[in-house]
């Protein structure tokens, strides 16, 4: 007969398998009633939910990888910790990652099911190297400036040499310049919920336009990639700026 360590493994690679072939059935035998995935960002979906996404088309995971794995058996409740490298997108962006899996496995009757998966990023190795400061072009920086700073409810900083700056939360200035041409350019904002709360209202009320994707092919939509929000808008001279609650 084979141990518990055999049988939840060999659940494992089928569950690894099977989501690699957007194959719901199979998942949706692999797994309890009340499984509940916890995504890497702090998102939960319930089975159904889960399900969706692949039944969707949402959700295409070309490859994924189950290793390092440590089993803990509990008798009938089993913990594995691995890691889980994927290959995938979600609605057509990349959902790419490398996180620490932790799957939760009970018996039931002589099967074994997953009954919750929690996912972990696993940060990259840092180098001290942080953005200090971009440059961006604007035709009027003081109106552009303004713009932006009424959007996501900051304070435009005093003017210095040629720029008007703007300083986020986590220390990087916008140094917002006069140019003849402007070359539109992208720039994401990582915001909290109630942060996205109060500037996606000021966008509405301002009455700017918004769109849920990069290409602006679906206006007046927010998006919700990875179990976030988020939504992408024009300043005065076309940059495409986007709002995302997630990191």
């Amino acid at each position: 007969m084979s141990t518990t360590q055999d049988q939840v493994l060999s659940l494992g690679r089928r569950w690894a398998g099977a989501e690699q072939r957007g194959d719901t059935a199979t998942l949706d035998a692999l797994t309890t009633e009340d499984f509940t995935l916890v995504g890497p960002l702090g998102f939960v979906l319930s089975k159904p939910e889960w399900l969706q996404r692949y039944r969707s088309g949402d959700l295409v995971t070309t490859s994924l990888t189950w290793e390092d794995l440590t089993v803990r058996d509990h008798g009938d409740t089993a913990v594995v910790v691995g890691r889980h490298t994927q290959r995938a997108t979600y609605r057509g962006a990349p959902a790419d990652g490398t996180f620490r899996a932790t799957h939760i496995a009970v018996r039931q009757g002589a099967q074994w099911r997953l009954a919750g998966i929690h996912l972990s990023p696993i940060a990259p190795a840092t180098h001290g190297i942080e953005l200090n400061h971009t440059i961006v072009f604007s035709h009027d920086k003081v109106a552009s400036a303004e713009f932006l700073a009424g959007i996501l409810g900051v304070p435009v900083g005093n003017p210095f040499g040629p720029f008007v700056p703007i300083e986020l939360s986590n220390g990087v200035t916008m140094d917002f310049m006069n140019v003849d041409t402007v070359q539109g350019q992208h720039y994401a904002f990582h915001v909290g919920e109630d942060d996205f709360d109060a500037a996606f209202a000021r966008i509405r009320e301002s009455g700017t336009e918004y769109w849920a994707d990069p290409e602006h092919r679906r206006p007046g939509e927010i998006n919700h990639m990875h179990g976030g929000r988020g939504l992408y808008f024009d300043d005065p001279d076309g940059h495409n700026l986007e709002l995302l609650t997630r990191p």
